[in-house]
């Protein structure tokens, strides 16, 4: 119960900075600490800051090829796996926090912790964004959806 408590510490610490006025780079930051101290892979992490963002993480809907190069043995191989590819399923951010690099900010910051091999964005709908993606060096497709029209994308970091 103890991580628990410390992420509703972390989540409540975030919302206090950015009600303050703290910058976007460490606001990112402090978004890389509430991942990092979650129980993700076994708990999906969500972070609400009203007036900044709306950012959801769970395990990707498939594994990326290059990490399937060892057999899994054990339920910690399986953890292990899925800790070093989190996947953000949901991100909304604010009109005035747009362009600003807070995607970008989330992705190197969580991508730049020792358990994480690639960050993969999952289930997208929409267009512009999966425009972006399918343009973007670095990032590889995952997976096609057809029937809801969704494909997810990941970065090897």
């Amino acid at each position: 119960m103890v991580v628990r408590s410390n992420y509703i510490k972390l989540i409540n610490k975030l919302r206090y900075d950015f009600n303050s006025g703290a910058d976007t780079r460490y606001l990112c930051a402090c978004i890389c600490d509430i991942f990092e101290q979650s129980e993700y892979p076994l708990e999906s992490v969500s972070v609400y800051v009203e007036g900044f963002i709306d950012l959801h993480i769970r395990i990707p809907p498939v594994i990326p090829d290059f990490l399937k190069d060892k057999e899994l043995l054990t339920e910690d191989d399986v953890l292990d796996r899925l800790k070093s590819s989190p996947s953000i399923e949901r991100i909304d951010v604010e009109e005035n926090y747009q362009n600003r690099g807070v995607f970008s900010m989330i992705v190197d910051n969580i991508g730049n912790l020792p358990s994480v091999k690639c960050v993969c964005v999952s289930n997208l709908i929409d267009p512009e964004f999966d425009e972006y993606f399918q343009g973007s060096l670095g990032w590889e497709l995952l997976l096609i959806d057809e029937m809801f029209k969704q494909n997810s994308y990941y970065k090897k970091v």
